[in-house]
């Protein structure tokens, strides 16, 4: 829902500071066009997030805007706001917080500071996506993070061999027994040493195996969709940028 300058002046909006358990709100009015002018109406702390949808129903009207600052659960909060029959926005973090240094009070509640944001005028929208691109944006995540794990766990065990004199071997797959075998030569380890050395591989192993399985379901992702295999076309555009891609823009 767009919102005109001059519906802006007339609009009363929820600031919600969202937690994973809890979430304050703020019903603000503007009442002019003067960014720092607002009627603070009511103000309510630390509700359970369970209530969420009861508050929402209780306290906003049709044509109420609630608003929330970017963060790890932000999208699920707005959808649940949305299935109230209420609009709801996401305020852009970084943004919020330089608009909040430059002309709110530092004592103002969090809530409070997040619906001036937005009557303000000032604030960048975030592009709350549909269901699908949240879809390939936690598989891209997941991918992250398992390429991360694999790497961190390497380099644990390659850390831990060369504290003893041991060399990295580059030819030996770490996908089965043979890298552990391997090191297990190297040297006449202690019954520690040797479950130490079996715990790290198994870290290694579950973190590519984890890797593999989400590049198979990016590829056959990839494969199903025209917008992605359209961006393959271009040069220098891999598959994991692809898929990248269409996971931020959408």
């Amino acid at each position: 829902m767009e919102v005109s300058k001059n519906q802006l002046t007339k609009l009363r909006c929820f600031g919600l500071d969202i937690h994973p358990e809890t979430f304050s709100a703020a019903l603000i009015q503007k009442n002019d066009r003067l960014v720092v002018e607002h009627d603070i109406m009511k103000v309510w702390n630390k509700i359970d997030m369970d209530k969420l949808e009861i508050w929402v129903k209780k306290n906003s009207e049709p044509h109420d805007i609630c608003v929330v600052e970017a963060g790890s659960n932000s999208f699920s909060v707005v959808d649940r706001i949305k299935g109230c029959g209420r609009h709801a926005v996401v305020l852009e973090s970084q943004r919020v917080s330089k608009i909040c240094k430059a002309y709110f009070k530092a004592d103002d509640e969090d809530a409070i500071k997040i619906g001036k944001v937005y009557l303000s005028g000032l604030a960048n929208e975030v592009w709350v996506p549909d269901e699908k691109t949240k879809e390939l944006r936690d598989i891209f995540a997941s991918y992250k993070r398992a390429t991360k794990d694999t790497t961190r766990t390497r380099n644990r065990l390659w850390g831990f061999l060369l504290s003893h004199g041991i060399r990295q071997e580059k030819k030996v797959s770490w996908l089965d027994d043979s890298r552990r075998a391997w090191i297990l030569e190297q040297r006449d380890w202690s019954i520690m040493e040797q479950a130490l050395i079996t715990v790290m591989i198994d870290d290694i192993q579950y973190a590519y195996k984890q890797r593999k399985q989400l590049t198979q379901i990016i590829a056959q992702e990839i494969s199903q969709n025209k917008r992605m295999l359209s961006l393959l076309r271009i040069v220098g555009i891999g598959q994991k940028t692809a898929f990248a891609l269409v996971a931020a823009i959408g």
